[in-house]
């Protein structure tokens, strides 16, 4: 058993969170107002929506490079909004939102990356990117802030959010609702949005192929963040199976054999009249 643990260790995978729950922790940190829980509350879209790791979204320690202002675009059909000087109205209005990587980890230098409106009214990766853009504005945030930037108050310093904040405000859903997802409070944390974006796009039908280039992944690696105890992921999946067991083999072509031997005789019986004799 030692041995068999040292070939194959069980990996620590992270779980994927229903996205019922992210709308749940989006409603708890908009009800307590602040610009850090609103920061907190867009964010998790963001990172949900573009299959984010915790660097890439917030301050998650040294190997950290989260997107800034600078980064984001967005667009109304043809037309690129000029994100600092246009009406909030505008920003709002906007219909497809890219992020450009620049140092990090999971990109291209130069690489861009995008999304459309999904229709729903906050939980939307456009809505989401413009609603962070108005808070830097309001905050008084320079072009190249990180979108994780904000402020506690009117000209105090420029705080980050950090991904133990992260893991804090999911967790604080998952104590309240964290049951009707099958989920405990220690499943979750910062981490969980890149393989809760695959899981989404997997379950949702989306090739392999579209699923790793919006996740910059250029390997199969991908399939380690996929789960298949995740109910949608083998729906049909066993009715598909007993349809398609149903099989019927073919039996084997009988080829006359170049040399066959002779079949088999009983041998001849021979009537004995000494036998005959004797019954008389």
């Amino acid at each position: 058993m030692r041995g068999w643990k040292r070939d194959d260790p069980a990996p620590a995978r992270v779980k994927p969170l229903p996205v019922g729950l992210i709308h749940y922790t989006f409603s708890q940190l908009m009800d307590d107002g602040s610009a850090r829980c609103q920061s907190l509350a867009w964010l998790c879209y963001v990172a949900f929506y573009f299959l984010m790791r915790p660097g890439e979204y917030c301050d998650s320690g040294e190997a950290a490079h989260p997107f800034r202002w600078c980064d984001v675009t967005l667009r109304i059909g043809d037309r690129i909004l000029d994100t600092v000087h246009c009406t909030a109205s505008s920003l709002r209005a906007n219909d497809f939102a890219t992020l450009t990587f620049t140092t990090q980890k999971s990109g291209v230098r130069g690489e861009i990356v995008g999304h459309g409106a999904s229709g729903a009214l906050h939980a939307c990766p456009c809505r989401a990117l413009a609603e962070l853009i108005l808070l830097l504005r309001q905050h008084d945030a320079p072009y190249d802030a990180p979108l994780a930037s904000y402020r506690e108050q009117p000209g105090g310093p420029l705080l980050q959010l950090t991904s133990p904040a992260f893991t804090a405000a999911l967790r604080g859903a998952a104590r309240l609702h964290g049951a009707e997802f099958g989920l405990e409070p220690s499943d979750v944390t910062a981490s969980c949005f890149r393989t809760t974006g695959a899981m989404a796009l997997f379950c949702g039908g989306v090739d392999s192929s579209r699923i790793r280039l919006l996740g910059r992944w250029q390997s199969w690696t991908m399939l380690r963040y996929l789960h298949l105890q995740a109910r949608q992921s083998t729906r049909g999946m066993s009715e598909r199976m007993l349809r398609g067991g149903n099989i019927q083999l073919l039996a084997p072509a009988q080829v006359p054999d170049a040399n066959p031997e002779p079949p088999d005789v009983p041998p001849a019986v021979v009537p004995n009249p000494q036998e005959d004799f004797e019954q008389d």
